[in-house]
């Protein structure tokens, strides 16, 4: 039998932005420790994000929480036509 992995909750974020006159200024890792600290308050057991590859600043800066990277999954998103495709599938 399979682990049913609808047992774990997850605080998602979406996306985090912090304009760039604040950056540096600690702004940041307040709000991703006020996630973390939202995350156990509501017993999730997990706190999850993406990155654009290609957004190295945003890794660099994920790299200073020391949370690793999970390379193991991949993200599929349909939007525009693909999303249009994919409901009219039959």
């Amino acid at each position: 039998m399979g682990v049913a992995w609808t047992l774990f909750e997850t605080l998602f974020l979406k996306e985090l932005y912090v304009n760039e006159a604040a950056r540096g200024t600690g702004v940041g890792t307040m709000l991703m420790r006020s996630l973390a600290e939202i995350a156990i308050k509501r017993h999730c057991s997990r706190l999850e994000w993406h990155a654009e590859r290609s957004n190295v600043d945003a890794q660099s800066f994920y790299a200073h929480l020391d949370v690793p990277v999970r390379d193991s999954k991949l993200v599929y998103r349909a939007q525009g036509e693909t999303l249009r495709q994919l409901a009219n599938r039959r």
